[in-house]
């Protein structure tokens, strides 16, 4: 499913790309093998914010990187659908989706108050 991504910017990702129904459509980006470490970006980034950093990280771990809805190439939502709770709700159910208890999570911008709540909400120990 890339063809929902540019030719020519999947050749400066050259990544896992996936997308799941959060209850919108949620790009996520995969590196690696191993524990799971989750990378949430902030408003107004996507998952690109962490391009650098997935460059130099070897796969020793699985980097999870998911575009929150309304960024990147997730779903585009409208303006009044931005919401801590609209966006706390979606990564629930984007957490649920990895099946490992321990995870480990970086966060940046309101991608922490989202990460980290649902996160511990969801029982995963980070």
């Amino acid at each position: 499913m890339n063809n929902d991504i540019p030719s020519w910017l999947l050749k400066q990702l050259p990544y896992e790309h996936s997308w799941i129904n959060v209850g919108k459509k949620m790009h996520i980006m995969k590196k690696g093998t191993g524990k799971p470490i989750v990378m949430v970006h902030g408003n107004p980034m996507w998952g690109y914010l962490y391009k650098k950093v997935l460059d130099g990280l070897d796969d020793s771990h699985r980097y999870i990187i998911p575009d929150l809805i309304g960024f990147g190439f997730s779903e585009k939502v409208s303006i009044n659908e931005h919401s801590l709770e609209a966006h706390s709700m979606w990564m629930a159910k984007f957490f649920s989706t990895i099946e490992e208890e321990k995870i480990g999570l970086v966060v940046h911008d309101w991608g922490g108050m989202i990460g980290i709540e649902r996160c511990n909400e969801s029982r995963k120990k980070n």
